[in-house]
């Protein structure tokens, strides 16, 4: 049986900025990686761009071929973990039992799939992984039009790359309007707006109540009574983060892996980092699962730091998200509620759309469409708790870096970091 000074199940970004943490404290430490898919590290948003044929293969790795030699490390990709015993510091998979000193649990989220009546049907796809991507590609010859079901950001990015790859699109999303996590109901408009200026429809208030057709699909019909025509359903109506392996466990659970400011689970030397941990959130203050990869690869940097000795803390989780849709900008961060006494300031013009939140004089969440240039000026008032001071009637027509305090300015040209040393 093979001992592990590291063991790492997940082959994510999270792993790879543990990785690389480690080894820039311990260079002799062994590192075992387990992983069930059987590809070399790729950039799981690229999946949607491959998918519309604007990444080729060798594009989507996210390190280069030789990463795992160059950095000591043991891949065993393609090798599932069936189990864990924590306490005997053992994981079983097919090929045998492996043991380890300390373990990184970084598997991701595993997509949500409804129960919808001929949902078993060819052409029926979710959109979380490369070989899902893949799969996909491999059956638009025979896709003239598509329904998506999920108008959040993998729905939406995926309605996109079908648009991108010559398939007409309808999304269908059960709220009232698309990204509505994200979004107010004016920066979802002109989103929407992006995507039927490409002839894309999007239905908000129904959801498909069933799938129709021989072996492939055929139609789909909506709860809203009206069927459409379509080869591809693609359900993308979110993940959730894959805690088989810690179910019945003393690893603490909440909607994900539970861990603290240092990543580390509640069993000493066990640590998680990604989509399937619930971390710190500094811009809303408290523990939230937050699948964003800067935050998955700042929160693997930091356990694997952890995990070799170090003692470092993970500040950098933020509920921000920044993309594009048919090259228009959006971004939102921080949080969208509005308390009792916030103020709002929004603006429409031919630069885009702009929303902030504003509670005790400080910027507690924001929406910008279009010109975007200032968006991270703007972000490090919301996460230094910066107060307005009279900057408030400048947010409309931009914030530089000249308006930050002293110290946040020189913060940010030094270019800042997500993880401190404890003194």
């Amino acid at each position: 049986m093979k001992t592990f000074t590291y063991a790492i199940i997940g082959n994510s970004v999270a792993a790879i900025g543990a990785i690389e943490a480690i080894r820039s404290v311990d260079r002799t430490g062994s590192i075992g990686l387990f992983s069930d898919e059987p590809h070399h590290v790729y950039s799981r948003p690229l999946i949607t761009h491959y998918l519309a044929g604007e990444v080729s293969e060798e594009k989507m790795l996210y390190r280069p071929p030789d990463f795992y030699e160059r950095y000591g490390v043991q891949a065993f990709l393609g090798a599932q973990v069936e189990s864990v015993e924590f306490e005997n510091r053992r994981l079983q998979t097919a090929g045998g039992e492996s043991a380890f000193e300390k373990l990184l649990i970084s598997v991701g989220g595993r997509p949500i799939v409804p129960k919808i009546a001929g949902g078993d049907l060819r052409g029926v796809f979710t959109m979380n992984t490369w070989d899902d991507a893949r799969e996909m590609k491999s059956y638009l010859p025979a896709v003239r039009s598509a329904m998506v079901l999920g108008g959040g950001l993998t729905g939406l990015k995926t309605a996109e790359a079908l648009v991108e790859a010559g398939v007409r699109v309808t999304v269908v999303e059960l709220a009232e309007r698309v990204l509505s996590m994200l979004l107010d109901r004016r920066s979802a408009e002109v989103v929407v707006k992006q995507f039927e200026n490409q002839g894309t429809r999007i239905l908000t208030g129904t959801t498909i109540s069933e799938i129709r057709g021989g072996e492939c699909v055929e139609s789909a019909s909506l709860s809203d009574g009206s069927t459409a025509e379509c080869q591809m359903v693609v359900l993308a109506i979110g993940v959730t983060p894959r805690l088989d392996l810690v179910q019945d466990t003393p690893v603490r659970t909440n909607r994900g892996i539970f861990v603290d400011r240092r990543m580390e689970t509640s069993v000493p030397g066990v640590f998680a980092a990604g989509d399937v941990a619930e971390a710190y959130d500094a811009l809303l203050d408290q523990n939230r699962v937050l699948p964003v990869l800067p935050n998955a690869y700042a929160g693997g940097r930091v356990a694997g730091l952890n995990m070799a000795g170090g003692e470092r803390t993970y500040d950098l989780g933020a509920s921000v998200n920044s993309t594009t849709f048919f090259g228009y900008p959006v971004v939102s961060a921080g949080s969208s509620a509005i308390e009792e006494g916030a103020e709002i300031i929004e603006g429409d013009d031919e630069n885009g759309y702009r929303r902030f939140i504003i509670q005790d004089d400080r910027l507690t969440g924001f929406v910008m469409t279009g010109e975007v240039n200032r968006a991270g000026i703007v972000l490090d008032l919301v996460r230094e708790r910066i107060p307005l001071n009279g900057l408030k009637d400048r947010l409309l027509d931009g914030i530089g870096l000249i308006d930050l305090p002293e110290e946040i300015r020189h913060k940010k040209l030094r270019g800042g970091t997500c993880c401190h040393e404890k003194h």
